[in-house]
């Protein structure tokens, strides 16, 4: 994997945090009978009562080779407006700040005093991935945009099977005749809680897999406290486990961006 690539992952990867409202007539309809349209009503929720989400205490342990790096810290975000992350050691002050607004990423490495930026929607190295604020946000809320992120012309196939206490939804996205990526969700049938996630991108031999624990219920929306992942390609692979200690809806986030006068800003 190249520096390009770990950099850009490690920024989705702070922003992959699912969560997902209840929707009671649905949860009722759902087990007699489902069909795509309603689990992505589902999955697609509604959160127009949600201007704010901060997620604290946050623990965020990164594998890759044989190197294990812990941080603690804070992801804030004000919708449609700016998503903030500040990682901190397990002991000790911000080592880094990561702003993410609706043109352009700025993440400021306090260590080294340097600050990296791009314009968010810009292609970042050779893997035909575009980032945008609207995908990092709507991965933030567990919804189903992934193949958004390729840009490439396609046909979007899609497929829901039950299987015991779970449904199992799938996306497949073709150019031509060939299968470019899949996404597969497994659903818990009682609650349509999206306990896991797999997706596969065939033209890097890339592939991304994602738990979702310990789900939590705060006003009306459920959390998962704990998400786990692992993202392989031929050469390397990247584990994530993200711990969330609490989560507070529309309270005050300091989104105020800072950006120090003597550090080095290098483009990405």
């Amino acid at each position: 994997m190249n520096e390009k690539f770990i950099i850009k992952i490690i920024i989705i990867i702070s922003l992959f945090y699912g969560c997902k409202a209840k929707e009671s007539i649905i949860k009722k309809e759902v087990k007699a009978n489902l069909d795509i349209t309603r689990l992505e009503k589902s999955l697609l929720q509604n959160t127009e009562g949600i201007k704010a989400i901060k997620l604290e205490k946050v623990t965020l342990a990164v594998q890759l080779k044989n190197e294990l790096h812990q941080l603690n810290g804070t992801i804030g975000i004000i919708k449609d407006s700016v998503i903030v992350i500040s990682l901190v050691p397990l002991l000790g002050y911000e080592i880094a700040r990561v702003y993410c607004t609706i043109d352009s990423v700025f993440i400021i490495d306090r260590q080294n005093k340097t600050i990296y930026y791009s314009k968010i929607n810009e292609h970042l190295g050779d893997d035909n991935i575009r980032i945008d604020y609207t995908i990092l946000q709507a991965i933030l809320m567990n919804q189903v945009v992934l193949y958004d992120m390729y840009d490439i012309d396609e046909e979007t196939v899609k497929n829901v099977r039950k299987e015991g206490d779970y449904y199992y939804y799938t996306i497949d996205h073709y150019k031509g005749n060939n299968i470019y990526s899949r996404e597969i969700y497994k659903i818990k049938t009682d609650n349509l809680q999206n306990e896991y996630l797999m997706v596969i991108d065939y033209s890097s031999n890339r592939r991304l897999i994602t738990n979702y624990k310990e789900f939590k219920s705060i006003k009306q929306y459920d959390y998962p406290m704990e998400i786990e992942m692992i993202i392989t390609d031929t050469k390397d692979s990247i584990q994530i486990k993200l711990n969330v200690g609490d989560i507070e809806i529309n309270g005050k986030i300091n989104a105020g961006i800072n950006l120090p006068d003597n550090y080095n800003l290098i483009p990405i």
